[in-house]
């Protein structure tokens, strides 16, 4: 019984360091677009929790279907043919990369909003914590436990600075009223945007259906109730963090933060004061972002090492055979190396700046769950099964709203234009080996 608490503890605090860690800029990202009306924030934060919610429903279903593991590259694969599984690939490991790029420029920032020379020397700080999280990978060390303890620590965290800066009374009472939101100057259109932007918050909600291949010792009647579980916490964790941290936010009524500050440093500061609890929230929240950085520079390079092999006793490498090259642990160096140059690059194009690298985060992952959803919502047609399909296009419309939307901005198609490119690649070494079949991608 221990052990088992023990398993789903590690395993769901693992698979949720990436979306805890999307609140350390998610809700700034959506004032941005606010032009830092408060008064809509609360908002456009629930709506996000709420459009979560929905895709995790799907979720639930894919980890139903599919308790081997592979997420949306696999339901879209099962539903659509092997080759509608490229796509879904593609902008995974997109993902992967600006997860590490944005995770570890956050944490650059975390620490600059505490200790302000550290701004002066963003570039190069980043740079050096992404070397110091590709050396803690490369050892070998699993990290699932450390993961999840950095996740926890950020929520006590966040608990200890809500509970302390937040009164009773002011988190019992609606965020704003219509009248106020009427007010504030933002509409309908802004709030929408303002989503789109924060939907950063929504990466991670693939990570339970991919992630419980790797617990190969449960049979999958246990891998599905430990993925659904981990599932269902990273929404109720991403959902309740989220929104208390929003209510933080509009109660002190803060507007866009000062240059060299985050919105949470700059809350907490206002809240609490510039003492012992600033430092260790921002402490925690920068090992929380590193944490998230190290989750992906583990996942990218392995999916890597996946597709540059067998499949199912198959003969087909779908990306070249270095990316399977590893070290004695079974870590494949090469990908960890290609994963960390290129979002050193990005790091150094973004100037090191986490805002300007989330408008292109949405976008690869919800590619992803375009797909995944469209497979279940054929699935659930063809059984018959309408109350399931009908969450299905309900999700399917919020994500492919959000899509355009992200896309619409021109900037972010980069990100699409990227997943193609990956996608192409290894359509194109598909087709070479005469397009064989593959009934499961690990």
């Amino acid at each position: 019984m221990r052990a088992r608490w023990l398993l789903t503890v590690g395993f769901a605090g693992a698979v949720m360091a990436d979306p805890v860690s999307s609140v350390a800029y998610a809700i700034e990202s959506a004032l941005i677009r606010l032009d830092g009306d408060a008064a809509a924030l609360g908002v456009s934060m629930t709506a996000v929790v709420f459009v979560i919610a929905l895709v995790a429903m799907s979720y639930w279903q894919i980890v139903g279907l599919f308790p081997d593991g592979g997420g949306s590259a696999e339901a879209a694969g099962a539903e659509f043919g092997t080759r509608w599984t490229f796509l879904p690939l593609g902008a995974l490991v997109v993902d992967f990369v600006l997860t590490i790029a944005i995770s570890v420029t956050a944490a650059t920032s975390a620490l600059a909003s505490w200790i302000p020379r550290v701004h002066d020397w963003s570039i190069p700080i980043t740079w050096g914590l992404l070397v110091v999280v590709a050396l803690l990978v490369a050892s070998g060390g699993r990290g699932r436990l450390l993961l999840a303890a950095m996740t926890v620590a950020f929520v006590l965290a966040s608990i200890v600075v809500v509970l302390a800066g937040l009164p009773l009374e002011a988190a019992g009472q609606p965020i704003k009223d219509v009248a106020q939101l009427r007010d504030s100057g933002s509409d309908l259109v802004g709030i929408i945007v303002a989503m789109s932007a924060a939907m950063a918050l929504a990466t991670g909600i693939e990570a339970p259906a991919s992630a419980i291949a790797e617990v190969g010792h449960l049979d999958a009647d246990g891998r599905r109730r430990l993925g659904r579980t981990a599932l269902v916490a990273t929404v109720v964790v991403v959902g309740v963090l989220t929104l208390a941290l929003t209510l933080l936010v509009v109660h002190q009524g803060a507007g866009l933060p000062p240059d060299g500050q985050t919105l949470l440093a700059a809350t907490v500061r206002d809240a609490l004061g510039s003492g012992v609890l600033l430092g260790g929230f921002q402490l925690t929240t920068a090992l929380l972002l590193l944490a998230a950085a190290g989750s992906s520079l583990q996942a990218g390079p392995g999916l890597a090492k996946a597709l540059s092999r067998a499949h199912d006793g198959v003969e087909v490498p779908l990306l070249p055979r270095w990316f399977g090259r590893s070290t004695r642990d079974g870590v494949p160096w090469i990908g960890v190396v290609v994963f960390s140059v290129v979002a050193a690059v990005l790091v150094a194009v973004a100037g090191a700046n986490e805002q300007t690298l989330v408008v292109f985060y949405a976008v690869a992952v919800f590619v992803g769950f375009a797909f995944g959803i469209a497979a279940m919502l054929r699935y659930n047609l063809r059984s018959g099964r309408r109350a399931a399909a009908s969450l299905n296009a309900l999700g399917l419309v919020a994500v492919v709203g959000t899509l355009a939307l992200n896309v619409s901005r021109i900037d972010p198609i980069a990100s699409l234009a990227a997943a193609l490119v990956v996608a192409a690649v290894i359509d194109a070494r598909w087709r070479r080996l005469g397009r064989p079949e593959i009934h499961r991608l690990r």
